[in-house]
């Protein structure tokens, strides 16, 4: 298992990504972060019951799609495009209205100015790399592989929070 899992390392700041989740403390996914809902998650305790016009499909692959047209009105999603080149990442998500983005070392020229895509509004401008966000990311998680260097938040139709702002 480790060879496999020495071989096959998981990319910690993908080019492109999608993530569904359907409970809000599952909502980060890489360099993304929900924080705010706009439609309320699934409730366990009272489950949503299908209500079927005849009996249930006997195909799997039925029920299956079945199921997951119903509960897709219950799941949520976080999407992310980065381009190094350009020096862009567009962000967006279904069910969510506010983000966080994480930006690592590295995942921009953080000597050009960087753009960020995200529902209702495009912003362009410089983000400074923080040694105080890389430090308490490195205290709160241990990891130092890939140090987080700021973080932003981004809501519809509002500029940027950039977090870390280097005096």
């Amino acid at each position: 298992m480790h060879k496999f899992f020495s071989a096959h390392r998981r990319k910690s700041v993908p080019a492109s990504f999608v993530f569904h989740f359907y409970m809000p403390p599952n909502g980060r996914a890489y360099y993304l972060k929900a924080l705010v809902f706009s439609k309320k998650p699934i409730s366990w305790n009272n489950p949503p019951r299908i209500k079927l016009d005849g009996p249930p499909p006997e195909d799997k692959a039925e029920q299956i799609h079945l199921f997951g047209n119903f509960y897709s009105d219950y799941m949520y999603s976080l999407h992310g495009d980065l381009d190094r080149k350009a020096n862009t990442v567009e962000i967006g998500g279904t069910g969510v209205s506010k983000f966080k983005l994480y930006v690592y070392h590295k995942m921009f020229d953080l000597e050009k100015p960087v753009t960020i895509k995200y529902p209702g509004k495009t912003w362009t401008g410089r983000i400074p790399a923080s040694a105080r966000c890389a430090l308490k990311h490195y205290f709160d998680t241990r990891n130092a592989e890939l140090p987080v260097v700021n973080e932003i938040i981004l809501e519809k139709d509002r500029g940027p929070e950039i977090l870390y702002k280097n005096k």
